[in-house]
């Protein structure tokens, strides 16, 4: 949605739609992100503590820098939108220069 690839320096929004059971990969910033869950449920896991915190739909999630986490939905699937900010370069290397 918003990005880099799009001219965003400053910002990133990411629309992530799970499959029921789907999950993330592994996730980590240097800078903190924000996720709204506009729809489904889930769970965002911190993988630093082992932590789960309940994902429903209409929640928010602000991540602190360097945690390490991951998403994961539930039976209905789950949408998220969110990302870092600024945008973490790191998630945009698979898709070359």
């Amino acid at each position: 949605m918003v990005w880099p690839g799009s001219g965003a320096q400053q910002r990133s929004l990411h629309l992530i739609n799970l499959d029921p059971g789907g999950r993330t990969v592994d996730l980590s910033h240097g800078s903190e992100c924000v996720y709204h869950v506009s729809a489904g449920s889930g769970t965002m896991v911190d993988l630093d503590t082992d932590e789960n915190h309940e994902a429903i739909t209409g929640s928010m999630f602000l991540i602190e820098p360097g945690t390490n986490y991951q998403f994961t939905a539930g039976q209905q699937g789950a949408v998220l939108v969110g990302g870092p900010c600024p945008p973490d370069p790191a998630l945009y290397k698979h898709l070359g220069d």
